[in-house]
């Protein structure tokens, strides 16, 4: 990881980010986001948001609205999978998910492709409760597809109202 943008994530000290490539492999996160995703949890080589959102369930648990946010999740990762469709490791990723997680398969199979990603999202603390996030994603490399993922945690009163952009879209538990 770029070293400045090491620094970017450590100086974001109270708003949750992190860094991942195309393959959605997290290479770099602060406090912030480890306490929201709990990437140290996870051995080196296993940080990929997708394998966290549908085989581990420890975060998908988390997600408000799972349902309605998993379609998503899959149509964006689609966007980056035909962008590196010719890496074995984008192939293996998919055909590990499909064998592992059944509502990873149907969605892979319905072929939905979405653009880039931004809006609200809404976890389940277990410190705070319900916490709600707009978030969006910052380009930071483009040569080695690295992005920086931002979550800024709504106030209390708009957690109801859904922001304009992209996919306004809430992420919640299976």
């Amino acid at each position: 990881m770029p070293p400045l943008i090491r620094r970017l994530l450590d100086d974001l000290t109270e708003r949750p980010a992190f860094v991942m490539n195309l393959r959605w492999d997290v290479i770099g996160w602060n406090a912030a986001g480890d306490r929201l995703f709990a990437f140290s949890d996870y051995p080196a080589g296993s940080r990929n948001m997708l394998w966290m959102y549908f085989a581990d369930h420890r975060l998908s648990r988390r997600v408000q609205d799972w349902p309605r946010q998993a379609p998503q999740i899959v149509a964006s990762f689609r966007r980056d999978y035909a962008a590196g469709k010719d890496a074995p490791d984008m192939q293996a990723l998919a055909d590990h998910l499909q064998a592992t997680s059944r509502t990873f398969r149907r969605l892979w199979h319905d072929h939905d492709v979405q653009g880039r990603c931004e809006g609200r999202r809404s976890f389940d603390m277990a410190d705070r409760g319900p916490v709600a996030f707009d978030h969006t994603t910052l380009i930071v490399d483009q040569d080695r597809h690295l992005r920086l993922v931002y979550y800024a945690a709504v106030e209390r009163g708009e957690a109801g109202r859904k922001p304009m952009g992209g996919c306004s879209i809430d992420h919640a538990a299976e």
